[in-house]
């Protein structure tokens, strides 16, 4: 059966049509070598230069400068606002929102490179279109997490490796091993990024359901789910004891579902910018073509159940990010990741060893899976690493220069105990000039969609005056925040265009 081609006569009567055993067979070399050089690449593209040149997104500057700010005072989700699992804040306190981080992912990429390899090469059986898929995957990587999206990339591992274990079993349905490993391994992918591996999670699920109601193995899941949440639980309420401990257990919990709490329809006014942005750059990838194979184009039954699920949770994934009522930016769209690799595996011709194929197959060499996928990292490459570097150094070069300036000014002026606070649509503001922010919003345009952490943001201002505030013009200030501005602080004379500068009285 082809996906791209001419589909087999025999396979047009249904998806689920060859329910026999196969043979289990040795998986193929893992080519190490290759997927260790690629994922550096990725790394390198995506963190490195970023970091460098000064091109993380806002959503992950804010998540370094929390892995920095709590080596001076604080504790996670009390002090610190985050959307992310503990595990990922745990990794940027180790590494102090430094270019460490660089090397904790350049591992997690290996890491998921192999288990999406060994995916691959189970369930079709074809292992140079698995190296191919690989090479795909980081490209995409690169592209769309340039700047951003770290925390989904160090759950990749985890999310990949019961990936490897559900395909095993669909491709060899009469081994079920593993199953308390795919709760346990999504216990700590749900520490790093929560939201997309619940929906990874669920994807996995609806694919092995539909599997299992065509093969009529009841029990076997049955025995699935609860070894499943077995291995879940066994890792979960260890982890998750410690917000307990810390009494930061009900800030963890509304602070990771934050971005489903504040989704809106009609009270959005990102709505048209999120559909005209995420909406046509997810076309521009190539979604609505591999959402048409993977819903409608006829695949063995094993490849079908979960490109059928992968397909929803792409869907919703893109739903997520469209209705949100945070800034756009491109780092976002790495939530696609998982299920667009998930999409282009299930794309994979599976292997099939007759006379007749191997001539078909021989044909259809000359349109390889690479090219057939290769516009989707290309697009992405060329756009969402443009857009930031023509934003920071074509656009917006004054606002970047002035920023650092005044951090400069605030840093001289200041005591290290003092805080300070930036008006700003970033938050660089903070480690240039090493103060800490009075309140755990770091900037009034990230996380303040809903009206309680508006109150919360006013009322740490308030409470805990910082010495010095840095105000971005081009943001504008809330009615309240301006009235309590002009009565307690005064203006600071600078030679900045864009930004002005005050300091209480």
């Amino acid at each position: 059966m082809n996906v791209y081609g001419k589909i087999d006569e025999k396979q047009e009567e249904s998806h689920y049509q060859d329910w026999s055993v196969p043979e289990k067979r040795e998986g193929a070399p893992i080519p190490f070598f290759s997927i260790l050089l690629w994922s550096l690449v990725a790394t390198a593209i995506s963190v490195v230069i970023p970091l460098i040149f000064g091109l993380v997104s806002p959503q992950q500057t804010q998540d370094l400068y929390t892995g920095w700010a709590l080596h001076q005072n604080g504790q996670m989700y009390t002090d610190y606002f985050g959307t992310e699992g503990l595990l990922y804040y745990l990794l940027t306190y180790l590494s102090q929102g430094s270019i460490l981080i660089a090397l904790v992912k350049w591992l997690a990429l290996f890491g998921a490179g192999v288990f999406l390899f060994k995916s691959a090469d189970t369930l079709t059986g074809r292992v140079e279109e698995a190296k191919q898929l690989v090479f795909v995957f980081n490209l995409l990587v690169a592209g769309l997490a340039f700047g951003g999206g770290y925390a989904l990339l160090l759950a990749l591992p985890f999310l990949f490796y019961s990936l490897s274990i559900v395909t095993n079993y669909l491709a060899y349905p009469n081994d079920d091993k593993g199953f308390l490993r795919v709760g346990m391994s999504l216990a700590l992918a749900f520490f790093l990024a929560p939201i997309p591996t619940a929906l990874f999670a669920a994807t996995l699920a609806l694919g092995i359901i539909g599997f299992n109601l065509g093969k009529g193995h009841f029990v076997h899941g049955l025995y699935q789910f609860f070894a499943s949440a077995l291995g879940f639980s066994l890792l979960f309420y260890p982890l998750g004891y410690y917000t307990v401990l810390t009494g930061s257990f009900g800030d963890a919990i509304s602070q990771t579902l934050y971005p489903v709490n504040t989704l809106s329809l009609f009270s959005n006014a990102h709505l048209l910018e999120n559909t005209a942005f995420y909406g046509l750059l997810a076309i521009g990838l190539g979604s609505l073509t591999l959402l048409f194979s993977g819903l409608f184009q006829s695949k063995p039954a094993k490849q079908y159940s979960l490109s059928i699920a992968a397909s929803l949770g792409l869907l919703l994934s893109l739903g997520l990010l469209i209705f949100s009522k945070e800034p756009v930016n491109g780092t976002h769209l790495v939530a696609l990741l998982p299920f667009l690799t998930l999409l282009l595996l299930t794309g994979i011709k599976e292997n099939v060893s007759d006379g007749g194929s191997r001539r078909r197959r021989r044909r259809e060499k000359k349109v390889s899976f690479l090219k057939r996928n290769f516009y989707l990292p290309l697009i992405a490459l060329v756009y969402l690493i443009v857009l930031p570097i023509a934003s920071r150094y074509l656009s917006h070069p004054v606002t970047y220069q002035e920023r650092e300036r005044l951090a400069s000014v605030v840093k001289q002026q200041t005591s290290s105990e003092d805080r300070v606070y930036a008006w700003d649509d970033r938050p660089d503001f903070y480690r240039t000039s090493e103060r800490l922010a009075p309140t755990s919003l770091v900037t009034p345009t990230l996380y303040t969609a809903n009206d309680e952490n508006k109150t919360k943001l006013m009322n740490d201002l308030k409470e805990n005056e910082p010495k010095m505030i840095m105000v971005n013009q081009k943001v504008a200030l809330w009615s309240d925040v301006e009235s309590w501005l002009s009565e307690n602080y005064e203006l600071v004379q600078t030679d900045t265009s864009e930004f002005k500068l005050y300091k209480s009285k």
